[in-house]
């Protein structure tokens, strides 16, 4: 509703009127669009719902990515769900805006299109639940693919997904829009990794592994995947994004 303006309905229901809702929106910058489903599907599967003090019904409430047509917004969208009392439906509304990155500059617009991570001191923080061993070989192979480029032969083994569909493809697009080149994964970067069970699991695992570029080194690009560990040798990867968190 956001992205397509239907922002009367969403006053209306809503903390912000819909010129504040306009204000905010028109601030953000390039024009808003859909989240890409990918992108959808992956955040649902990390939402973190947290209940509102006081609420009776217990309301819920939570951040939504925006994006736009360069990518991720610099905003999120801050959204309360109150129940209506016919379990399991809410009605959502919209209670304000919040920044996306801890970041005064996200990206650094080059004169060729491309984007590049802002000068920052901000760096990843290392990872509270490091991949395991067993795990690594084969993320360290899928990231090499990635560094020469084999985009086609990743989509045919089903790690990655929606290559060349505009809009869809949430790995190749967002290497090939920052300059720095990918460089296979150092010993180190483990430590900048994270795993935690997945909700469909056993034996499924999100991951979360820090890229590293030829001249950064340890860079602000997150891979996003999931593990499939059916024991023995079976190790199975798919990653969902390579982008900025």
């Amino acid at each position: 509703m956001l992205a397509d303006r239907e922002l009367t309905l969403l006053g209306a229901h809503g903390d912000l009127t819909p010129e504040g809702l306009r204000r905010e929106l028109d601030a953000i910058g390039p024009h808003l669009r859909r989240v890409p489903r990918s992108t959808w599907e992956e955040y649902l599967k990390r939402v973190e719902m947290h209940p509102v003090a006081g609420t009776e019904p217990v309301e819920l409430e939570t951040t939504v990515p925006l994006w736009t047509d360069e990518g991720p917004a610099s905003r999120r969208a801050r959204v309360r769900l109150l129940p209506t009392g016919a379990d399991p439906l809410y009605v959502a509304r919209v209670t304000g805006f919040e920044d996306a990155l801890p970041l005064t500059e996200s990206f650094v617009r080059q004169a060729d299109g491309r984007a590049s991570v802002a000068v920052s001191d901000l760096q990843p923080s290392p990872g509270e639940n490091p991949v395991p061993p067993r795990w690594r070989p084969a993320l360290r192979a899928v990231v090499h693919r990635l560094v020469i480029g084999d985009y086609d032969g990743l989509e045919r083994d089903g790690v990655i997904f929606d290559v060349d569909v505009p809009g869809q493809d949430m790995v190749k697009h967002w290497i090939e829009q920052q300059p720095e080149s990918l460089v296979d994964l150092p010993e180190a970067a483990w430590d900048w990794s994270n795993h935690t069970p997945a909700w469909h699991g056993p034996g499924v695992y999100t991951v979360n592994v820090s890229m590293w570029t030829a001249t950064q080194g340890l860079s602000l690009l997150m891979l996003e995947g999931e593990v499939f560990d059916n024991g023995g040798d079976d190790i199975r990867v798919q990653v969902y994004s390579v982008t900025i968190p």
